[in-house]
């Protein structure tokens, strides 16, 4: 409960996508005040300088494990994606040199994407140019 502002503060400075902007923003109408990093020793106050340097380690390491939280949850999300090479070319023509692009697929790639794709797959060569699909995972 100690920290429990700067939790709040960091609440209202995060981007919200259902808003498409800050709750700072939305409740004050202006950018939120910027938070500046504390140097070493840049108080005259031994007390405010000690508190300074807690404040800025404790955002050091919530910006750590934030980040870290982020990393895992994408590496989890990827643990259930297919890597997918689609190869670019004309139909009836010779393919070119080595050009693909590799996506991650969801397992929950739905029906219209599928369908997107199979028309894309089976189109004439004078309407789009066709695509050849490869699974490589």
């Amino acid at each position: 409960m100690h920290f429990l502002h700067l939790a709040e503060y960091w609440y209202n400075i995060s981007y919200h996508s259902s808003i498409h902007m800050l709750p700072f923003q939305a409740l004050f109408g202006r950018s939120p005040p910027s938070t500046r990093d504390y140097l070493d020793g840049a108080a005259s106050v031994a007390t405010l300088d000690t508190l300074l340097l807690e404040r800025r380690d404790y955002f050091v390491a919530a910006r750590y494990h934030l980040s870290w939280a982020r990393q895992r949850m994408k590496s989890q999300a990827d643990k259930h994606r297919q890597f997918v090479t689609f190869c670019h070319w004309r139909l009836g023509s010779p393919p070119p040199a080595p050009l693909s692009t590799t996506l991650r697929l969801s397992p929950h790639f739905g029906k219209a994407q599928s369908s997107t794709l199979r028309a894309l797959l089976h189109s004439p060569p004078h309407r789009s140019g066709g695509l050849r699909v490869g699974s490589t995972g």
